[in-house]
């Protein structure tokens, strides 16, 4: 419960009313799903209810993507298969009392279930079960892991799943590999040693494929979790809580804590050296076969072949990796030369710096002329006008006001400002709330699908005027 003066907003339930009680909307919104049903009442007098339910967390959005990019089929079920994060996912399956059976329906289709949920039945089913522990309620002992509620952690078991995927492709390689050089040394040699020869090959390959799983098991362990993808109405909120809720404050970011965002979410460009391009040239399908071939030349004693093949294979990586690196670098300076730069406040001094750099909770100064580098929330605005044509088509620049706004389309969001847009006039101040793919998704995808058939500022005035002369039919969303 919560008393504002004459105002008082709680459960419908626990206030104390006259009149009308809001029984029927309280039961209306309770069948469409609501956890809980809120009333709004000023002098004892229901104005208006409001039902109240569940997110998922910020970090689900990063879940589906893992999962894809593992070779995971993802099936949901339950309250939130309608949530906007796995909204990509491959099918809806069966929640309240019956995910068992879903469970026991993907497994005689010949699937293996990785299971997160609350449902102990249905965790104890799956064949890898994911719980989550609850300090207040007793755990989850059907299932194989725990986690603290935290779906970051959820993404990085299923990221551990690609990886073991890849180190078991690995270790078959090593197998076949270890069996054919095994095999020659034994038929080819004679005597005790041709058998030590093949024991050798099979225990080689072994320490081999135990190195590459812990190396593999230690670049997963290390990799930073993936940073969420916050979901607040950014364009409805108070100019001086947005810096806040974006992590950051109205001075920026440090430089430590701007370069320690921009590495969680994986906008730092990759690092160039000749090790890793030649490693890249190294990978590929003949390498392996060059190198069986050297190997069952040294055992049956063709020293000369084994140098040849072995000379040739190292020679070629070497002289493909220094091309490739020599291009990426050409790429690079390229890049540099054609980012969009930012004016970005960093431990309270203005710095120009890439708009790949930037981080969610960093805070921009905008110009006249500028574009504008990443999605933002106004905090300051002086006469701000921002050309948004590459966004909606619209060729009049949309006039900006850092007062907080309740719109579902982007181009009625005047307190935003969006990645790819140009400063017409005016100056402004900005935090960013996305970057990346997050700030293409809201400013790009988003944008399309809201604009389709909608017309806003002068077009929108000249239908409004032809309709006064001439019957038309308006277009719509």
């Amino acid at each position: 419960m919560r008393g504002e003066g004459e105002w008082e907003l709680g459960p419908v339930e626990r206030l104390t009313l006259r009149g009308r009680t809001g029984r029927r909307a309280r039961e209306r919104l309770q069948r469409e799903g609501a956890r809980l049903v809120l009333g709004l009442a000023r002098g004892q007098r229901l104005l208006a209810v409001v039902s109240v339910q569940p997110e998922m967390h910020d970090a689900a959005s990063a879940f589906v993507p893992a999962a894809h990019a593992a070779g995971l089929r993802v099936v949901t079920a339950g309250a939130h298969t309608a949530d906007a994060s796995v909204r990509e996912a491959d099918a809806v399956g069966e929640g309240k009392g019956l995910l068992v059976e879903s469970v026991r329906a993907l497994q005689r289709d010949g699937d293996g279930v990785l299971l997160i949920s609350h449902d102990r039945r249905a965790l104890r089913a799956a064949d890898v079960g994911v719980g989550f522990a609850d300090p207040q309620e007793r755990p989850p002992w059907s299932a194989d892991l725990y986690l603290d509620g935290d779906l970051a952690s959820a993404v990085v078991i299923v990221e551990a799943c690609r990886t073991a995927r890849e180190i078991a492709r690995v270790g078959v390689r090593l197998a076949q590999a270890a069996a054919v050089v095994g095999s020659t040394a034994v038929l080819a040699g004679r005597g005790r040693r041709s058998a030590a020869r093949g024991v050798t090959a099979f225990n080689t390959a072994a320490a081999v494929g135990t190195v590459a799983g812990v190396w593999e098991a230690v670049r997963l362990l290390r990799r930073p979790p993936p940073l969420p993808t916050p979901r607040h109405p950014w364009h409805a909120m108070d100019p001086a809580t947005a810096p806040a809720r974006a992590g950051g404050s109205e001075e920026g970011l440090t430089a430590e804590e701007a370069r320690a965002r921009a590495t969680t979410s994986g906008v730092t460009a990759p690092t160039t050296s000749l090790g890793r391009t030649y490693l890249s040239e190294m990978a590929n399908p003949l390498t392996p076969v060059l190198g069986a071939g050297a190997a069952m030349s040294a055992s049956v004693g063709a020293v000369l072949d084994t140098v040849v093949i072995v000379a040739v294979t190292a020679g070629s990586g070497l002289f493909g990796g220094f091309q490739r690196y020599r291009t990426d670098r050409a790429v690079a300076r390229l890049r540099r030369e054609s980012a969009v730069m930012a004016n970005v406040v960093r431990d309270g001094e203005e710095v120009v710096a890439p708009a790949e750099e930037l981080a969610v909770g960093d805070v921009v100064n905008l110009n006249p002329g500028d574009v504008v580098p990443a999605d933002g929330r106004l905090m300051e605005g002086h006469h701000l006008e921002v050309d948004e044509s590459a966004l909606t088509g619209e060729s009049v620049p949309v006039a900006k006001s850092v007062a907080p706004v309740l719109a579902a389309d982007l181009g009625d969001r005047t307190s935003m400002v969006y990645e790819g847009t140009t400063v017409a006039a005016g100056r402004g101040r900005a935090v960013v709330v996305a970057t990346g793919a997050d700030r293409r998704v809201s400013a790009g995808s988003v944008g399309t699908r809201r604009y389709g058939g909608r017309r806003y500022g002068a077009s929108a005035a000249v239908r409004r005027s032809a309709g006064r002369s001439v019957r038309g039919r308006r277009g719509g969303r």
